[in-house]
């Protein structure tokens, strides 16, 4: 939570690739500051309780935004375009130059006569 924290307070997202940072003196310095503590508000009554309380002290005051369901979940699952940029994310580092084509293959299926026809892609 910490490392994951300050990544993305550092520069506004996460992903797969920013775990290259461990060890970064400036990443490490931001998670230092950090405190996470379980908020029982956010649990009652939810079948996934996976919510989060963001509070930033500044000098100009507290800045807190809550996230009662996270990206993923039934209430707040991402569009598609949102979908398509994690899976680029994730896929570009392993599939080179495929990853924009698997990804078209992937969200288009229904063209296809049979689905290795997609898949293949992501193999070669």
């Amino acid at each position: 939570m910490f490392f994951t924290g300050a990544v993305a307070l550092d520069q506004g997202r996460f992903g797969w690739d920013d775990y290259e940072r461990l060890g970064d003196a400036a990443i490490d310095a931001l998670a230092d500051r950090f405190d996470v503590v379980q908020d029982d508000r956010l649990e009652i009554g939810r079948s996934h309780p996976f919510g989060a309380r963001v509070s930033i002290t500044t000098d100009n005051g507290v800045h807190e935004r809550v996230y009662a369901d996270p990206s993923g979940e039934p209430s707040s699952f991402p569009d598609a375009s949102s979908m398509q940029q994690k899976f680029l994310n994730l896929a570009r580092p392993v599939l080179d130059g495929r990853a924009e084509q698997f990804a078209d293959a992937i969200l288009s299926l229904e063209r296809f006569d049979r689905i290795d026809q997609a898949t293949r892609l992501g193999r070669q």
